[in-house]
């Protein structure tokens, strides 16, 4: 149906009044196959909607299917997209839990800051998970030789961990 109608003239990259493309809405409905056939016929991966967010952002934020966010990092989407509140595609992977998606973005180079280490500890992030190779993020952090990461990791203490019940209380 895509290919009928950009043979029919359509223009891959309509906007509608919010500003989404149809890559927008493929990555929103979690479409792979439209995503894929979208960039196959020369779709932008990077075109922002009007509040400025950019298909991968959406793949990130609205999880589903990991081929999606993969299809447009492969298509080399930017990273690094930011919304009104600072937070990036990683953020928002982290934030909802899309392991798949995060492994991506860190995969085509999204920024691990020491920013993101700190808001993922703070949530209440276990710092003794361990990865495939049986080494806990403080040690993949010297290995990288990111020796500030290492000391941020080190120093957190579990008193440091955000309590729901006492933000219920503070609000």
């Amino acid at each position: 149906m895509i290919k009928a109608l950009r043979n029919g003239g359509a223009h891959l990259d309509f906007r509608t009044r919010e500003g989404m493309t149809a890559l927008h809405k493929a990555v929103r409905c979690r479409n792979h196959a439209a995503l894929l056939t979208l960039l196959d016929l020369g779709a932008s991966p990077d075109y922002k909607d009007s509040r400025g967010l950019t298909p991968l952002y959406h793949s990130a934020m609205v999880g589903g299917d990991p081929y999606c966010c993969e299809l447009l990092l492969h298509d080399y989407a930017r990273l690094g997209c930011v919304d009104e509140n600072g937070w990036q595609e990683i953020h928002q992977a982290c934030r909802y839990g899309h392991v798949q998606h995060l492994e991506h973005l860190l995969f085509y180079g999204a920024d691990m800051t020491e920013s993101c280490a700190r808001v993922l500890l703070f949530r209440g992030a276990s710092k003794e998970i361990r990865n495939y190779n049986s080494q806990t993020a403080f040690q993949v952090a010297i290995i990288a030789g990111n020796f500030e990461l290492a000391e941020i990791i080190k120093t957190h203490k579990e008193s440091d961990v955000e309590s729901r019940a006492m933000l219920a209380w503070l609000c």
